[in-house]
């Protein structure tokens, strides 16, 4: 959030507000005692929206700029567009937006996450 120029006032906030954490699971009859939470907001927390809207806002602009695609995303999902004169120009943008040093690969990497290849999609559409 720093990174985005949210004010240390506000983020410090925030920080306060994860500190100590706790949260219990509840399932059907069953009724945990309540644990902390070690990393991140739990689920629920008003806060987490726009908090991991600004935790992702660098993987949005990855597809933009040196690749020539787009990219939307929303929360957890994300989608990336290639546009080309033929498959093989679209492949190679998007093989690159998603291998290049500073692409999708890296960027998951840096913030400790991987994203689920089987969960990757790729459609060819032509006019």
């Amino acid at each position: 959030m720093r990174m985005r120029g949210v004010p240390k006032e506000h983020t410090d906030w925030i920080l306060y507000q994860l500190d100590s954490c706790k949260t219990k699971l509840i399932l059907d009859n069953y009724y945990s005692e309540p644990f902390t939470i070690e990393n991140g907001l739990n689920q629920g927390n008003p806060h987490s929206l726009i908090c991991y809207l600004f935790y992702n806002a660098g993987l949005a602009e990855i597809p933009v700029g040196k690749s020539g695609g787009s990219g939307v995303l929303f929360v957890d999902d994300n989608s990336i567009l290639a546009i080309g004169k033929d498959f093989h120009t679209t492949h190679s943008k998007l093989h690159n937006m998603i291998n290049r040093e500073d692409g999708i690969n890296w960027w998951a990497e840096d913030h400790n996450c991987n994203f689920g290849i089987v969960k990757y999609q790729l459609y060819d559409l032509s006019c």
